[in-house]
């Protein structure tokens, strides 16, 4: 069993030091207990991205929900998702670090649909 679980860590966890946006990529779908089994039976190198996934990705909760969407005038939809999800990716680069700025960047990323 475990030997079939080493074969399913994703190459790419080899990298070291892989930046948090890949990592989430890479991790977001395994739940909690699968990846724990996967840092045990994976390399070196992938146990210690699986492990910073773990402290330091995982944890970060989203600025804003579907709420504050609706709250700023967007109607719901699958709009939602994609500015969510992209609203992450700029959360674990750092580039936004604030309720203040990820409403901002929400806005603007509305108005550009509209132009």
């Amino acid at each position: 069993l475990l030997h079939t679980l080493s074969d399913n860590v994703p190459p790419a966890l080899a990298e070291p030091q892989l930046d948090p946006v890949a990592l989430d990529d890479l991790l977001r779908p395994y739940d909690l207990a699968t990846l724990h089994t996967l840092q045990l039976v994976a390399p070196p190198a992938a146990a210690a991205n699986i492990a910073q996934y773990i402290d330091d990705v995982r944890p970060v909760t989203p600025l804003l929900t579907g709420d504050d969407l609706r709250a700023l005038g967007l109607p719901p939809g699958p709009r939602y998702k994609q500015l969510l999800e992209a609203l992450r990716r700029e959360q674990l680069r750092g580039t936004i670090t604030t309720v203040d700025e990820a409403r901002a960047w929400i806005t603007r990323q509305v108005a550009d649909d509209m132009a």
